[in-house]
């Protein structure tokens, strides 16, 4: 929201073009463009799916959290929630819906995945590649 007015600011009140603002405050030049055509602050909001957290929240409709991990291996992404409802399975994608295929998508973008029973629920997890920004690769190990 700062940026957002300050792009405002900069070109209406400062008359600072386009390409000045983006070099300045580190921004694409489609976003200043973005933030001076818009008529309030973008929304940060992401609606409620396509995620381990969504889904603990919609299946095992109990409290949840979440542990993110960074090591050599990779990023460790873990939901614990309260309901252990059994041995879960990705659902293969269809065209039958478009709901329900949430770790068929954690399956396909992870190295590996797992749910471990907990003493009153469980924990999925999954284990994603990161890129090695110095030799911009994927981390194999």
């Amino acid at each position: 929201m700062e940026e957002w007015a300050e792009v405002r600011r900069l070109h209406r009140a400062e008359g600072v073009s386009i390409k000045e603002i983006a070099r300045r405050l580190g921004l694409a030049r489609n976003t200043v463009r973005a933030a001076l055509r818009a008529d309030a602050p973008p929304s940060r909001e992401r609606g409620p799916r396509g995620s381990l957290v969504d889904n603990a929240v919609r299946h095992a409709r109990t409290g949840c959290r979440l542990n993110i991990r960074l090591d050599p291996l990779g990023l460790t992404v873990a939901v614990r929630d309260h309901d252990y409802g059994g041995l879960l399975m990705p659902l293969a994608i269809d065209s039958a819906g478009r709901r329900g295929h949430g770790l068929f998508l954690v399956a396909a973008i992870s190295r590996t995945w797992g749910v471990n029973p907990t003493e009153n629920g469980k924990s999925v997890w999954a284990l994603l590649p990161v890129m090695d920004p110095v030799n911009d690769t994927t981390r194999h190990r």
